[in-house]
């Protein structure tokens, strides 16, 4: 992944954020805490997630949502997924089993693992 989309990454999150919480972009940083420095509560946590998932276009689990406990932390995230999707569409496989199914003798389909 290049450096200008992990800077379009942390900027975009970072936006969304200082929307969110009505705070300074230029004062936000990934060790910030989400709960204890921007004194953000459960419904806040909806609000974002729910503008993070229209921003990056796809839904966040709650597992996911979970470990969103700093700036950083969301920014990873992303950063993470993005870097997935541009792998599979450049054809790339991170992380991923690939299955290979070959015709048996008897024409049927069987999947080799």
């Amino acid at each position: 992944m290049s450096n200008s989309t992990l800077t379009d990454i942390q900027s975009r999150v970072r936006s969304v954020i200082a929307s969110v919480f009505n705070v300074n972009v230029n004062l936000l940083f990934p060790e910030n805490r989400l709960f204890e420095d921007l004194g953000v509560d459960s419904m806040d946590k909806l609000t974002l997630l729910l503008k993070l998932e229209n921003e990056f276009e796809g839904a966040i689990s709650d597992e996911d949502a979970s470990a969103f406990t700093s700036v950083g932390a969301i920014e990873q995230y992303f950063t993470k997924r993005i870097g997935s999707q541009s792998c599979l569409e450049n054809k790339q496989s991170p992380d991923i089993f690939l299955y290979h199914i070959k015709p048996k003798p008897d024409d049927s389909l069987v999947m080799k693992v």
